[in-house]
């Protein structure tokens, strides 16, 4: 199970990246038709219960996978494959006593969290999505190991299994149980969650017990230190996972804020009850399934980071990790800065495209809000990989700091703004775009001056904004003519295709990736072969 570091980020980005984007666009369809059969109104309760479940998951799950995989990383990475699986052994079972006691807390609190956010019937929906939490913890702990061993195919045929699972049950039950309410149609969705968390906890498990023999083989094979007592193991389990926990729970605590903000404070720019329940769904409902699918490949390059530079670290080999880290904030800004240009300027034929259900009033304010976080989204990529990598380093008080401050100014714009009715819901936006903005610049500088990385502007930064100004020029001018063809659903279809491909020709044409970058890439092998062989780069 040993491998090469590069072979080994190479291998987990591609599969992480094509497994998130397959699971982003499964989720984005799930959303959408959720969407269409609850309404804003119906979706206000299925977010309202949503960010409490991601606070408490980040709780049980986010420091500890995280540990395990650099725990497991480190100790792989000198073939101590005993030291390694005891790693495993303990998290499993300090997450699953976690993970009972979240649960617990979701069902017994439910109707007081209910109360907070003035939407009391969301008691069903709190309380049909606890067990997820149980069934994450468990799923946390295989993932965390099998990513320290970078064996990635189990977490992305995990995740996989997670939104099957939700598009088909959770689909089918909130069709069924709306027909008694908004409210029971969403938590006929959240019980589908709980459902799918199950079904991909059974998967790792089996998968765990495939890749068992070769566990127990490199376990007898090699040597291993000194044995490391369950306290000790703990601890540093722990000294990893705590900063780690307190800097993922602070975007969800923001999330739930911002629901919280929402719903009260949208009075004072009056708006009824019924209104700002409408206004919140709108923006939770549409605007953030669509803001996050461009975050899964980002996520998964970040997830492979962590061990990756890890592991580098651990043999010495610095070079090999500041080129990892290169790599990684160079395919950040390639990616994240296309998708932005691309949301802000076709917003509107997007939002009529997968949301039909948007009536003539929620419309505008649904495009007004994805242009607004249109900007966000660059700096969420910055963000994710750039996280990634001062974990690897080992250095996991930064994160926190800067998300904590940015989470703060996050707080302050959307309550100043909310209750201007000239900004109303769009403060909530504002506030969080101006967060992941913040963030992102300090993480980044912060990544630089930890790696030895140099800020190279011309491949960083001019040939990235050539090839989107170039891009989205293209967009601007294309997308009309062929919607007086072709139909707007259809000309936006066509746009995006012949924008991906003038984006693919301008970034290898003005040499923003070159031959080695293709390593990270999915398929990058094949094109950089065809690159080779039409003269484009030379061997």
């Amino acid at each position: 199970m040993a491998v090469k570091s590069k072979d080994t980020f190479v291998k987990g980005a591609v599969v992480l990246g094509i497994a998130g984007l397959i699971c982003k666009i499964i989720g984005a369809f799930y959303r959408v038709a959720l969407f269409n059969i609850l309404s804003a109104s119906g979706m206000a309760y299925y977010e309202m219960a949503y960010p409490i479940y991601s606070f408490l998951l980040v709780l049980s799950t986010a420091g500890l996978p995280t540990a395990i995989s650099k725990l497991v990383s480190e100790k792989a990475a000198i073939d101590d494959y005993r030291a390694a699986h005891r790693t495993f052994q303990t998290a499993y079972k300090t997450l699953f006593y976690i993970g009972v006691i979240t649960m617990s807390l979701m069902l017994i609190g439910a109707p007081i969290y209910a109360n907070m956010y003035n939407l009391k019937e969301g008691v069903h929906s709190l309380r049909a999505i606890a067990p997820a939490l149980l069934f994450v913890s468990v799923v946390s702990a295989y993932r965390g190991y099998f990513q320290g061993l970078q064996i990635m195919t189990p977490t992305a045929l995990s995740q996989l299994m997670e939104q099957v699972g939700k598009l088909v049950v959770g689909f089918g039950f909130a069709s069924y149980f709306f027909k008694y309410g908004a409210e029971y149609g969403a938590m006929g969705a959240l019980l589908g969650v709980s459902i799918s968390e199950f079904l991909a906890m059974l998967l790792l498990i089996i998968m765990y017990n495939v890749h068992k023999g070769d566990i127990k083989q490199n376990m007898r094979k090699y040597n291993y230190t000194r044995r490391e007592t369950k306290k000790e193991i703990i601890r540093k389990i722990l000294m990893v996972a705590f900063p780690v926990t307190i800097g993922a729970s602070i975007m969800p605590l923001a999330g739930m804020v911002d629901g919280f903000i929402a719903m009260n404070l949208l009075s004072k720019a009056g708006f009824s009850a019924a209104e700002s329940q409408q206004l919140y769904g709108v923006y939770s409902g549409s605007i953030t399934s669509i803001i996050n699918m461009p975050a899964a490949v980002s996520l998964s390059i970040g997830v492979s980071l962590v061990p990756a530079i890890s592991s580098a670290l651990a043999g010495r080999s610095y070079g090999r990790a500041k080129h990892t880290a290169c790599i990684g904030f160079k395919l950040a800004i390639l990616f994240g800065l296309p998708c932005a240009v691309g949301m802000f300027l076709v917003a509107e034929p997007v939002l009529n495209l997968l949301y039909k259900t948007l009536t003539p009033y929620e419309l505008p304010i649904a495009v007004k809000l994805l242009k607004i976080m249109a900007f966000a989204v660059l700096f969420l990529t910055i963000v994710q990989v750039m996280t990634s990598i001062i974990q690897g380093y080992g250095k996991y008080k930064i994160p926190v700091i800067t998300l904590f401050i940015g989470s703060v100014v996050n707080i302050a714009i959307s309550a100043l703004l909310v209750i201007r009715p000239d900004f109303n819901i769009a403060g909530v936006a504002i506030g969080t775009a101006c967060c992941y903005a913040f963030a992102a610049i300090c993480n980044t500088i912060y990544v630089f001056i930890i790696s030895g990385m140099k800020f190279k502007i011309v491949d960083y930064l001019i040939r990235p904004l050539i090839a989107n100004l170039i891009m989205g020029t293209v967009v601007y001018f294309v997308f009309t003519p062929l919607m007086k063809i072709l139909g707007s659903n259809v000309a936006l279809m066509a746009t995006i295709l012949i924008a991906v491909f003038v984006y693919l020709i301008l970034v290898i044409g003005i040499r923003a990736v070159d031959a080695e970058d293709m390593d990270y890439m999915p398929g990058g092998g094949r094109l950089r072969n065809l690159m080779y062989k039409m003269g484009v780069w030379k061997q």
